[in-house]
């Protein structure tokens, strides 16, 4: 796309070829991520200051509104161009604006290759095993088998989950998923944890993983929004009595039978009565698990000081986003970790990303 700018001594003509331009392409861009254009108008010749400055306001506050939607990111929020502004300050609004509205449509699928960065504030925690797994405090990143004090946050929240005693931590583990690595949590003591913060429902967890093998009658704690070591915050379990997964926010609540030694792709969204599950891209199956967030920080793997109570699963990649996320944002988050973990067969036919990572 090609931005253009509102200069001193431009004349109408060129203004209002300019303005048609940009506001066509920013639509354009917005449309193909799933977003309208029922909003776009064309300044004509001959229409009254007043015309032209309802046009843009309508669609700048628009475009605003649905690039922020769709998972953009923009500068700040949409002003509005007042009668009686002077012509450089109404030039430099508007410039500015349009500068804010071409940067947050780059952000978008059509900008790029879309990771959880693109979310902007909403991303509140995020790991990955090829990034920030450290064998130590935070300086010498984690070979093949070596074992993981320090799991850098990349949200750039500082949350990073760790471990002091070198007997629980997990593993750094090379090609679980084709070339990627994951972190081998055992079926015994493993876990590491951040310190305290807090985030309250709506909130949703996205997580790859592998299952290990069976563990009978154990629960196998996936996240833990509590890193305190018990049961005060949210809770996925990958299996709870060699059965289904579940979901905890005050009361439990089964989602799926899941497979032994099996990579899943797993979306838990806690949002009181509205909270849903969904694994491998498929419908949000409704729940009630209750209305605890995140009330002491977070941790993967064991709860409550119980061998019982362990994570048990080999895991790659898992983030949380506060508020609530959109279905285009959830699909083209379960694209992205689909395409890039080598379970793209798995999501279902009419998935937005199947054919292609967003």
């Amino acid at each position: 796309m090609s931005q253009e700018t509102i200069d001193d001594g431009e004349s109408n003509l060129s203004i209002r070829t300019d303005l048609n331009s940009m506001f066509a392409e920013l639509y354009a861009a917005v449309v193909a991520e799933g977003g309208n254009d029922t909003a776009l108008e064309t300044i004509n010749n001959g229409d009254s200051k007043l015309d032209v400055r309802t046009a843009l306001n309508a669609m700048l506050t628009d475009l605003y509104t649905q690039v922020v939607a769709l998972g953009g990111s923009v500068g700040g929020s949409a002003e509005t161009l007042v009668n009686g502004e002077s012509k450089p300050a109404f030039r430099a609004a508007l410039n500015t604006m349009v500068e804010d509205l071409y940067v947050g449509t780059s952000t978008l699928g059509g900008g790029g290759a879309w990771t959880p960065a693109v979310l902007g504030s909403a991303l509140k925690w995020w790991v990955s095993a090829d990034t920030g797994a450290y064998k130590d405090a935070g300086s010498t990143l984690a070979a093949n088998t070596e074992t993981v004090q320090q799991w850098n946050d990349q949200s750039g929240n500082g949350h990073h989950i760790s471990q002091a005693t070198s007997g629980l931590r997990p593993v750094f583990t090379t090609n679980v998923f084709g070339t990627k690595p994951a972190l081998a949590f055992d079926s015994s003591d493993d876990v590491l944890f951040s310190s305290s913060w807090t985030l309250s429902q709506p909130l949703t967890v996205f997580v790859v993983y592998k299952y290990g093998a069976s563990l009978g009658a154990n629960y196998s704690n996936l996240f833990t929004g509590d890193a305190t070591g018990a049961y005060d915050g949210c809770l996925i379990q990958s299996v709870r009595n060699g059965g289904s997964g579940y979901m905890y926010a005050g009361t439990l609540q089964a989602t799926a039978g899941i497979s032994v030694n099996t990579k899943y792709l797993f979306v838990g969204t806690f949002n009181d009565t509205s909270s849903g599950w969904a694994y491998n891209g498929g419908s949000l199956a409704t729940i009630t698990p209750g209305t605890k967030g995140i009330l002491h920080g977070v941790s993967i793997g064991l709860v409550g000081g119980s061998a019982l109570e362990t994570a048990n699963s080999l895991v790659a990649e898992m983030f949380v986003v506060g508020g609530t996320v959109t279905t285009l944002n959830r699909q083209k988050a379960e694209g992205y970790l689909a395409w890039k973990y080598g379970l793209q067969a798995s999501l279902p036919g009419g998935h937005p990303y199947a054919g292609a990572a967003p």
